[in-house]
């Protein structure tokens, strides 16, 4: 009868310690899930961020003289590409390009 109780004592207490080996291990496993998509939402901001910068980014800021986000036909007087192509660029007609009217540029050399 001893036997007994003591075999039963042995497999319940590593029952019990291996339930919390599995609990420690699904914690990790959620903290390394967790990092994981921190580390992904934060690769996606970079990625958004890139894609609203334009494609000529030196051409970008050597052009936007004021640093407002946008080119005004007097600011985009340095380059005469974009000036010859002003009416196809500006799209919205506002008078200014912003960085998707600037990347029309490209696709009108092809």
């Amino acid at each position: 009868m001893k036997n007994i109780l003591t075999i039963l004592s042995i497999a319940l207490l590593s029952t019990t310690a291996q339930a919390e080996i599995n609990t420690e291990s699904v914690e990790a496993k959620q903290k390394v899930v967790s990092n994981l998509l921190q580390t992904k939402s934060t690769a996606d901001s970079g990625i958004d961020q890139a894609k609203k910068q334009p494609r000529n980014l030196n051409l970008w800021n050597t052009l936007d003289t004021n640093k407002d986000g946008s080119l005004s036909k007097t600011e985009a007087t340095s380059s005469m590409e974009i000036i010859a192509s002003w009416d196809r660029l500006d799209l919205n007609k506002d008078q200014k390009l912003d960085v998707e009217e600037f990347e029309k540029i490209y696709s009108l050399k092809n």
